[in-house]
Protein backbone atom coordinates (compact mmCIF):
# COMPACT_ATOMS: atom_id res chain seq x y z
CA UNK A 1 0.00 0.00 0.00
CA UNK A 2 1.51 3.22 -1.14
CA UNK A 3 1.09 6.47 0.78
CA UNK A 4 -1.71 7.45 -1.32
CA UNK A 5 -3.67 5.18 -0.81
CA UNK A 6 -3.12 5.24 3.04
CA UNK A 7 -3.91 8.87 3.55
CA UNK A 8 -7.31 7.67 1.43
CA UNK A 9 -7.96 4.68 3.69
CA UNK A 10 -7.08 6.80 6.71
CA UNK A 11 -9.50 9.84 5.98
CA UNK A 12 -12.28 7.58 5.38
CA UNK A 13 -12.13 5.93 8.95
CA UNK A 14 -11.63 9.07 10.25
CA UNK A 15 -14.49 10.96 8.31
CA UNK A 16 -16.77 7.76 8.95
CA UNK A 17 -15.79 7.89 13.01
CA UNK A 18 -16.51 11.26 13.00
CA UNK A 19 -20.05 11.20 11.19
CA UNK A 20 -20.86 8.64 14.09
CA UNK A 21 -19.53 10.99 16.88
CA UNK A 22 -21.20 13.85 15.48
CA UNK A 23 -24.95 11.74 16.33
CA UNK A 24 -23.68 10.74 20.13
CA UNK A 25 -22.46 14.15 20.86
CA UNK A 26 -25.72 15.53 20.36
CA UNK A 27 -27.00 13.26 22.95
CA UNK A 28 -24.12 14.16 25.32
CA UNK A 29 -25.03 17.68 24.78
CA UNK A 30 -28.48 17.27 26.17
CA UNK A 31 -26.99 14.90 29.23
CA UNK A 32 -24.62 18.12 29.97
CA UNK A 33 -27.82 20.24 29.73
CA UNK A 34 -29.83 18.19 31.94
CA UNK A 35 -26.67 18.02 34.34
CA UNK A 36 -26.15 21.85 35.13
CA UNK A 37 -29.96 22.45 34.64
CA UNK A 38 -29.52 24.25 31.88
CA UNK A 39 -32.97 26.04 30.07
CA UNK A 40 -34.44 24.15 27.65
CA UNK A 41 -35.12 27.31 24.99
CA UNK A 42 -38.46 26.89 25.01
CA UNK A 43 -39.58 28.90 27.91
CA UNK A 44 -42.75 31.39 27.36
CA UNK A 45 -42.61 34.78 28.47
CA UNK A 46 -43.93 35.51 31.92
CA UNK A 47 -44.24 31.65 32.82
CA UNK A 48 -42.29 29.93 35.18
CA UNK A 49 -38.87 28.69 33.87
CA UNK A 50 -37.75 26.66 36.71
CA UNK A 51 -35.65 23.42 35.55
CA UNK A 52 -35.33 20.07 37.55
CA UNK A 53 -31.50 19.16 39.00
CA UNK A 54 -32.60 15.87 39.10
CA UNK A 55 -29.84 14.65 37.45
CA UNK A 56 -27.50 16.89 38.72
CA UNK A 57 -28.13 16.09 42.50
CA UNK A 58 -28.24 12.36 41.38
CA UNK A 59 -24.73 13.07 39.48
CA UNK A 60 -22.94 15.10 42.69
CA UNK A 61 -24.51 12.30 45.44
CA UNK A 62 -23.16 9.40 43.73
CA UNK A 63 -19.63 10.89 42.51
CA UNK A 64 -17.88 11.00 46.47
CA UNK A 65 -19.20 7.25 47.14
CA UNK A 66 -17.94 6.05 43.47
CA UNK A 67 -14.59 8.04 44.51
CA UNK A 68 -14.18 6.67 47.63
CA UNK A 69 -14.63 3.42 46.51
CA UNK A 70 -12.12 3.71 44.30
CA UNK A 71 -8.96 5.77 45.68
CA UNK A 72 -9.38 4.28 49.32
CA UNK A 73 -7.11 1.11 48.18
CA UNK A 74 -4.47 0.42 45.10
CA UNK A 75 -6.13 1.08 41.96
CA UNK A 76 -4.43 -1.85 40.31
CA UNK A 77 -3.73 -4.86 42.29
CA UNK A 78 -1.56 -7.60 41.43
CA UNK A 79 -2.55 -10.87 42.70
CA UNK A 80 0.40 -13.56 42.80
CA UNK A 81 -0.21 -16.97 41.34
CA UNK A 82 1.68 -19.15 44.18
CA UNK A 83 3.72 -18.40 46.66
CA UNK A 84 7.20 -17.96 45.18
CA UNK A 85 5.44 -14.71 43.37
CA UNK A 86 4.04 -13.20 46.07
CA UNK A 87 6.79 -10.41 46.13
CA UNK A 88 6.56 -9.88 42.62
CA UNK A 89 2.69 -9.09 42.47
CA UNK A 90 3.31 -6.65 46.11
CA UNK A 91 6.27 -4.42 43.89
CA UNK A 92 4.55 -4.40 40.74
CA UNK A 93 1.30 -3.22 42.64
CA UNK A 94 3.33 -0.67 44.27
CA UNK A 95 4.57 0.18 41.12
CA UNK A 96 1.70 0.75 39.28
CA UNK A 97 -0.31 2.79 42.01
CA UNK A 98 2.89 5.22 42.37
CA UNK A 99 3.05 6.08 38.22
CA UNK A 100 -0.86 6.35 38.53
CA UNK A 101 -1.26 8.24 41.97
CA UNK A 102 2.11 10.08 42.14
CA UNK A 103 4.08 10.65 38.72
CA UNK A 104 0.25 11.72 37.36
CA UNK A 105 -2.58 13.46 38.61
CA UNK A 106 -3.96 10.02 39.83
CA UNK A 107 -7.24 11.36 41.87
CA UNK A 108 -7.57 13.77 39.02
CA UNK A 109 -7.84 11.86 36.47
CA UNK A 110 -10.26 9.06 38.24
CA UNK A 111 -12.30 12.34 39.03
CA UNK A 112 -12.63 13.12 35.47
CA UNK A 113 -13.22 9.82 34.15
CA UNK A 114 -15.95 8.92 36.73
CA UNK A 115 -17.45 12.18 36.35
CA UNK A 116 -17.50 10.98 32.62
CA UNK A 117 -19.17 7.99 32.91
CA UNK A 118 -22.21 9.00 35.02
CA UNK A 119 -23.09 11.94 32.81
CA UNK A 120 -22.03 10.87 29.66
CA UNK A 121 -21.95 7.01 29.65
CA UNK A 122 -18.59 6.55 29.03
CA UNK A 123 -15.56 7.94 30.37
CA UNK A 124 -12.15 8.01 28.54
CA UNK A 125 -8.62 7.34 30.04
CA UNK A 126 -5.60 7.71 27.61
CA UNK A 127 -2.29 5.58 28.75
CA UNK A 128 0.95 6.01 26.75
CA UNK A 129 4.89 5.90 27.38
CA UNK A 130 6.49 9.11 26.47
CA UNK A 131 10.33 9.86 26.33
CA UNK A 132 11.16 12.17 29.18
CA UNK A 133 14.53 14.23 28.84
CA UNK A 134 16.15 14.63 32.55
CA UNK A 135 19.57 15.97 33.40
CA UNK A 136 21.98 14.00 36.22
CA UNK A 137 24.96 15.60 37.24
CA UNK A 138 28.33 13.90 38.98
CA UNK A 139 31.11 15.95 40.59
CA UNK A 140 34.75 15.21 39.41
CA UNK A 141 38.65 15.94 40.87
CA UNK A 142 41.52 16.37 39.29
CA UNK A 143 40.32 16.60 35.95
CA UNK A 144 43.49 16.72 33.15
CA UNK A 145 43.12 18.71 30.35
CA UNK A 146 42.31 15.50 28.01
CA UNK A 147 39.45 14.72 30.29
CA UNK A 148 37.66 18.78 29.50
CA UNK A 149 38.79 18.18 25.76
CA UNK A 150 36.89 15.31 25.77
CA UNK A 151 33.73 16.95 27.67
CA UNK A 152 33.70 19.63 25.37
CA UNK A 153 32.93 17.01 22.78
CA UNK A 154 30.49 15.37 23.95
CA UNK A 155 26.90 17.07 22.57
CA UNK A 156 25.08 15.66 25.72
CA UNK A 157 27.57 17.02 28.65
CA UNK A 158 27.01 20.00 30.45
CA UNK A 159 30.10 21.20 32.90
CA UNK A 160 31.10 23.81 35.20
CA UNK A 161 34.03 24.37 37.37
CA UNK A 162 33.29 24.77 40.99
CA UNK A 163 35.37 27.33 43.28
CA UNK A 164 36.39 24.07 45.58
CA UNK A 165 38.68 23.03 42.47
CA UNK A 166 35.72 20.14 41.65
CA UNK A 167 34.05 20.14 38.22
CA UNK A 168 30.29 19.52 37.89
CA UNK A 169 29.54 16.83 34.80
CA UNK A 170 26.15 17.19 33.67
CA UNK A 171 24.09 14.72 31.01
CA UNK A 172 21.08 15.15 29.36
CA UNK A 173 19.32 11.41 29.56
CA UNK A 174 16.00 10.05 28.21
CA UNK A 175 13.92 7.77 30.16
CA UNK A 176 10.66 5.83 29.57
CA UNK A 177 7.83 7.57 31.95
CA UNK A 178 4.22 6.68 31.60
CA UNK A 179 1.02 9.37 30.87
CA UNK A 180 -2.26 9.09 31.93
CA UNK A 181 -4.47 11.97 31.09
CA UNK A 182 -8.83 12.00 30.69
CA UNK A 183 -9.68 12.31 27.28
CA UNK A 184 -12.77 14.81 26.31
CA UNK A 185 -15.16 13.10 24.28
CA UNK A 186 -15.31 15.62 21.31
CA UNK A 187 -11.28 14.43 20.81
CA UNK A 188 -11.94 10.33 20.64
CA UNK A 189 -13.36 8.61 17.81
CA UNK A 190 -14.40 5.35 17.24
CA UNK A 191 -15.53 2.66 14.45
CA UNK A 192 -19.24 2.66 15.09
CA UNK A 193 -19.55 -1.25 14.84
CA UNK A 194 -17.72 -1.20 17.54
CA UNK A 195 -18.15 -3.56 20.38
CA UNK A 196 -14.97 -2.71 22.35
CA UNK A 197 -12.13 -0.46 22.52
CA UNK A 198 -9.52 -3.10 22.13
CA UNK A 199 -10.81 -4.97 19.09
CA UNK A 200 -12.23 -2.07 17.29
CA UNK A 201 -11.39 -1.68 13.71
CA UNK A 202 -10.53 1.71 14.33
CA UNK A 203 -9.77 3.77 17.37
CA UNK A 204 -8.48 7.35 17.67
CA UNK A 205 -6.99 10.47 19.84
CA UNK A 206 -7.92 13.90 17.60
CA UNK A 207 -6.82 17.03 19.91
CA UNK A 208 -6.34 20.51 17.97
CA UNK A 209 -2.73 21.20 18.51
CA UNK A 210 -0.64 24.96 17.58
CA UNK A 211 1.91 24.93 15.07
CA UNK A 212 4.37 25.73 17.55
CA UNK A 213 3.26 22.52 20.46
CA UNK A 214 3.87 20.14 16.87
CA UNK A 215 7.41 21.90 15.59
CA UNK A 216 8.19 21.72 19.51
CA UNK A 217 7.61 17.71 19.73
CA UNK A 218 9.91 16.88 16.32
CA UNK A 219 6.85 17.21 13.90
CA UNK A 220 8.63 17.94 10.39
CA UNK A 221 8.00 21.70 10.26
CA UNK A 222 6.97 21.78 6.83
CA UNK A 223 3.91 19.18 7.08
CA UNK A 224 3.05 20.79 10.20
CA UNK A 225 2.48 24.27 8.16
CA UNK A 226 0.64 22.28 5.28
CA UNK A 227 -1.24 21.03 7.49
CA UNK A 228 -2.27 24.54 9.64
CA UNK A 229 -5.49 26.40 9.06
CA UNK A 230 -8.42 26.86 10.92
CA UNK A 231 -10.01 23.54 12.26
CA UNK A 232 -13.34 22.16 11.39
CA UNK A 233 -16.61 23.47 13.89
CA UNK A 234 -17.47 21.05 16.65
CA UNK A 235 -20.00 21.92 18.58
CA UNK A 236 -18.98 19.82 21.05
CA UNK A 237 -15.49 20.72 21.58
CA UNK A 238 -16.31 24.56 21.12
CA UNK A 239 -18.92 24.29 24.15
CA UNK A 240 -16.38 22.59 26.29
CA UNK A 241 -14.22 26.05 25.93
CA UNK A 242 -16.68 28.81 25.97
CA UNK A 243 -18.22 27.21 29.30
CA UNK A 244 -15.08 27.15 30.75
CA UNK A 245 -14.57 31.05 30.26
CA UNK A 246 -12.44 31.01 26.72
CA UNK A 247 -13.05 32.37 23.78
CA UNK A 248 -12.93 30.02 20.63
CA UNK A 249 -9.04 28.73 20.50
CA UNK A 250 -9.59 27.44 17.33
CA UNK A 251 -9.50 30.56 14.99
CA UNK A 252 -6.78 31.72 13.01
CA UNK A 253 -5.02 33.80 15.29
CA UNK A 254 -2.54 36.69 14.67
CA UNK A 255 0.40 34.89 15.39
CA UNK A 256 1.28 32.26 12.65
CA UNK A 257 3.20 30.10 15.85
CA UNK A 258 -0.21 30.09 16.97
CA UNK A 259 -2.48 28.40 14.30
CA UNK A 260 -4.54 25.05 14.99
CA UNK A 261 -3.22 21.97 13.07
CA UNK A 262 -5.60 19.01 13.69
CA UNK A 263 -3.55 16.06 15.05
CA UNK A 264 -5.24 12.44 14.69
CA UNK A 265 -3.30 9.43 16.52
CA UNK A 266 -5.42 6.25 14.60
CA UNK A 267 -5.04 3.05 15.88
CA UNK A 268 -6.78 1.03 13.10
CA UNK A 269 -6.08 -2.48 11.41
CA UNK A 270 -5.10 -2.09 7.77
CA UNK A 271 -2.95 -4.04 5.57
CA UNK A 272 -0.51 -1.55 4.83
CA UNK A 273 2.05 -4.55 3.95
CA UNK A 274 -0.10 -6.36 1.23
CA UNK A 275 0.27 -9.99 2.88
CA UNK A 276 -3.97 -10.07 2.87
CA UNK A 277 -3.98 -9.81 6.50
CA UNK A 278 -4.36 -6.54 8.30
CA UNK A 279 -2.01 -5.51 11.48
CA UNK A 280 -3.19 -3.12 13.86
CA UNK A 281 -1.03 0.10 13.13
CA UNK A 282 -0.31 3.29 14.87
CA UNK A 283 -0.67 5.84 12.88
CA UNK A 284 -0.28 9.44 13.10
CA UNK A 285 -1.81 12.08 10.58
CA UNK A 286 -2.22 15.96 10.41
CA UNK A 287 -5.56 17.23 8.85
CA UNK A 288 -8.96 17.69 9.48
CA UNK A 289 -11.19 17.51 6.11
CA UNK A 290 -8.78 15.25 4.27
CA UNK A 291 -5.20 13.59 5.51
CA UNK A 292 -2.69 15.86 4.69
CA UNK A 293 0.35 14.43 5.87
CA UNK A 294 1.04 10.96 7.56
CA UNK A 295 3.88 11.63 9.67
CA UNK A 296 4.52 8.54 11.99
CA UNK A 297 3.26 4.92 10.47
CA UNK A 298 4.43 1.69 12.79
CA UNK A 299 3.20 -1.67 13.76
CA UNK A 300 1.70 -1.87 17.42
CA UNK A 301 1.25 -5.08 19.07
CA UNK A 302 -2.11 -4.99 21.79
CA UNK A 303 -1.05 -7.26 24.54
CA UNK A 304 -3.87 -7.40 26.80
CA UNK A 305 -7.72 -6.66 27.28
Amino acid sequence: MDEHMLKSVVSQAINAASDANAELARDRERAEAYYKGDLFGNEVEGESKAVSRDVGETVDELLPELLEIFSSGPIVEFEPNDEMSEAAAEQATEYVNYVWNTKNDGFGNLYAWTKDGLIKKRGIIKIWPEDEEYKHSEYFANVTPEEMALFDSMEDIEYERQDDGYVKVTRRRTRKCIRIMPVPHDEFLIDAQATNDWDARFVAHRPVKTVSDLIEQGFDADAVERAAGESPMNIERDARFMSAGYGNPMLDPDDPAMRPVMLTECYMLVDYDGDGIAERRRIVALGHENVIEIVENEEVIVTGK
